[in-house]
């Protein structure tokens, strides 16, 4: 798996979230103390009231569902609920699939009721709680330390809060809503200095209601209904008492708490075991594993400092890297633990590096972050060591250990390669940023013409498989939309600049996205698939587009000045059930081969998709030989502050995994003579279709 897009190279990217083995673990036995400091006093200008040693909310076996409902559960999209689904009294669960459910539904049976006789003991244990302090209705902007916070009607949030610890991982923040609690879009719930989404409880006298892709944190424990709406990713659970839980392309990760330790081994969590939070190390650049060695601490083994008591000493693991002939990007994985950090790769021709790229941020967190920088402004054909660097609050620096590879550009030894494929400068006469998609004359493994097409005509196919040609006639009451017909070639643009995708074909409409003009790691060209065209009052051209990142499968509508047409004979079919994939060309199968997919705790995501680059790794490089970029985005590993992680079809080299099994990332790995025969063939812009496989 390789994270993200729009993935500007230097971002930060998906990371894994803590899930307890235990589904049936309870989490009554965290418990957490109330703080209150000189700090607490400017919080909301109040004070709050000291308290003994408080526990956090026990859930009891409710605390192994990701979402229980009173009377149904509904979902739309391709959401992921890491955990149970349940409903009681009511029986109705819908909608999975297209969702996924990690663990199990439970329909009105024994493990439901029970559940719902704990969760009315959780939300009573928590409206019972003594208040620490009164709160607005609108939390955006504040900064709160543990305690217990009332609001007498609703509660509300537009923008960040940040919940600190100070330190302290058992610290436990209760809310008491008296009526609903609404969510803006984009809102996010911020912890720092070991708070911990396992210890935070919102107790909703009505409903609960979570933005448009919000990120939100705790366990929402509401009296009457949660509606999680489009892209809003929830990090602990939506407990409804009476009323349903109605979701929408949503995460929802059903949060456990870390067991930290109380310091001074200074030893790093070594990738591919468990993290602090129970979780797998984030996966790497082009590959789903992200193995690598662990590196000391401080630029050492051995001891580390002394820590505070309960905090979690940081991590830096040096991963791999994607290179060029004068740039390259730099691959890591971070822990922050218990500390809001900065990191940034050091690199340079010897061990002594000299240069480095830009620093990152992350906030204090109990999971492993994926993080890449771009290193720009490299010799070709010369070797570059390079390590990441992690640097605490205090100035001191954690440093993952050495690695090294050479640019590419050494004319002896640098393999042959198609011009136009991976952005690579195309030959006299032809458009570097045309998608290389024909199928070349006779078979060739390894080259893939651009186009133009072939001048011999390719042989009749079955209308209507592959795609659909759009075309469009202007009225004069607006935009109007496209009427599809069959076709056996489907549309693309090839972008010649940045542009914005809008909700709607006309230029006064909410901007989606800001899609770029380039791949970043192979420089090819945008190629957006065409879903269909309309042109707006004025008679201005648009493309209804799939666009990539989350949500998985959006689309969005583009300006066609700037761009230009093309067209694809090629779509790819990934089955999960089967575990098989098909490539078709104008209709047809030409391709069938066996494919490794994601474990259940980390699916494949399902829908519709394109290829946005492919990315040629080096010699016996994990992952290799190629790695195809798609425009999916991981619905388990995602990133905080940052993008979330990208999918990719590649190579199972360093990874292993049986074709035919189900125990990758959310990555799709191919047979080495699969994935060349589809890297020299498929181009950016071609669809790519990941099924359920459910009948």
């Amino acid at each position: 798996m390789r994270p993200a897009d729009q993935y500007p190279v230097d971002h930060v990217h998906g990371s894994v979230q803590a899930h307890d083995a235990s589904p049936s673990s309870p989490a009554r036995g965290h418990r957490g103390r109330l703080v209150v400091g000189a700090l607490a006093a400017t919080v909301l200008g109040l004070v709050p009231v000291a308290s003994a040693d408080a526990a956090g909310v026990g859930l009891g076996t409710t605390a192994a569902y990701g979402v229980l409902g009173g009377s149904a559960v509904t979902n739309t999209g391709p959401s992921t609920i890491l955990g149970d689904v349940g409903v009681a009294p009511g029986t109705a669960v819908s909608g999975f699939p297209p969702g996924t459910v990690t663990g199990t539904i439970h329909a009105n049976d024994a493990n439901a009721l029970q559940a719902k006789a704990d969760l009315v003991t959780a939300y009573d244990d928590a409206a019972s709680r003594g208040s620490t302090a009164t709160i607005s209705q609108d939390l955006a902007g504040r900064t709160l330390v543990a305690g217990v916070y009332t609001a007498a009607s609703s509660l509300g949030l537009s923008g960040t809060l940040t919940l600190d610890a100070k330190g302290d991982p058992d610290a436990v923040f209760v809310f008491q809503a008296g009526s609903a609690l609404n969510v803006a879009s984009s809102s996010r719930v911020r912890l720092v200095n070991g708070a911990q989404a396992c210890n935070v409880f919102w107790k909703v006298g009505s409903s609960a209601t979570i933005g448009t892709a919000s990120q939100f944190t705790g366990n929402v424990l509401a009296l009457t209904s949660i509606s999680l709406t489009t892209g809003a990713t929830l990090d602990g659970r939506a407990l409804a008492r009476n009323g349903a839980v109605t979701l929408d392309t949503n995460t929802i990760r059903r949060s456990t708490c870390a067991t930290a330790g109380d310091g001074g081994s200074g030893s790093p969590t070594a990738p591919g075991s468990p993290a602090p939070g129970g979780s797998p190390t984030a996966p790497g650049v082009g590959s789903d594993d992200g193995s690598s060695p662990a590196p000391g601490v401080g630029g050492g083994s051995g001891s580390g400092p002394t820590t505070p008591a309960g905090a979690v000493l940081p991590t830096a693991t040096t991963g791999g890297a994607t290179k060029g002939t004068k740039g390259g990007v730099a691959s890591g994985t971070v822990l922050p633990g218990s500390f809001d950090v900065r990191y940034r790769f050091e690199f340079g021709t010897t061990r002594r590096y000299g240069r480095s790229t830009a620093t990152g941020r992350l906030s204090a967190d109990g999971s492993p972050r994926h993080v890449r920088r771009a290193l720009r402004g490299l010799k070709p054909c010369t070797r570059y060591h390079y390590r990441l660097v992690v640097v605490l609050p205090s100035g001191r620096r954690i440093v993952g250990r050495d690695r090294s590879f050479r640019t590419e550009g050494c004319a002896a030894r640098r393999p042959r390669r198609p011009s136009g494929f991976a952005g690579l400068p195309s030959g006299p006469g032809e458009d570097p940023g045309r998608p290389t998609h024909a199928m070349p004359a006779r078979p060739d493994p390894v080259r893939r013409p651009a186009h133009p097409m072939p001048a011999r005509p390719a042989p009749a196919r079955r209308p209507g498989v592959a795609g659909l040609l759009v075309i469009a006639a202007a009225t004069a009451g607006g935009a109007t939309p496209a009427v599809a017909s069959s076709a056996p070639r489907s549309p693309t643009t090839v972008l010649a600049a940045a542009t914005s995708a809008r909700a709607a074909p006309r230029d006064t409409s909410r901007v989606l996205a800001r899609v770029a003009a380039t791949r970043p790691i192979t420089g090819a060209r945008t190629v957006l698939p065409v879903l269909g065209t309309a042109r707006d009052a004025v008679g201005h051209r648009w493309s209804r587009v799939l666009l990539p990142g989350r949500p998985n499968g959006r689309s969005g509508w583009i300006r066609d000045r700037g761009t230009r047409a093309a067209t694809t004979p090629w779509a790819v079919e990934i089955d999960r059930r089967t575990r098989r994939g098909v490539v078709r060309r104008l209709g047809r199968v030409v391709r069938r081969f066996a494919v490794v997919v994601g474990a259940p705790a980390t699916p494949t995501p399902t829908g519709r998709y394109f290829v946005e680059e492919t990315v040629r790794l080096a010699p016996r490089a994990q992952a290799g030989p190629y790695a195809v970029a798609l425009s999916a985005r991981s619905s388990v590993l995602q990133e905080f502050d940052g993008g979330p992680g990208q999918i990719a079809l590649h190579g199972r080299t360093g990874l292993g995994g049986r074709l035919g099994t189900a125990v990758s990332h959310g990555c799709v790995r191919l047979a080495d003579a699969d994935v060349r025969w589809i890297a020299s063939r498929i181009g950016p812009g071609v669809r790519v279709t990941v099924l359920s496989g459910t009948r």
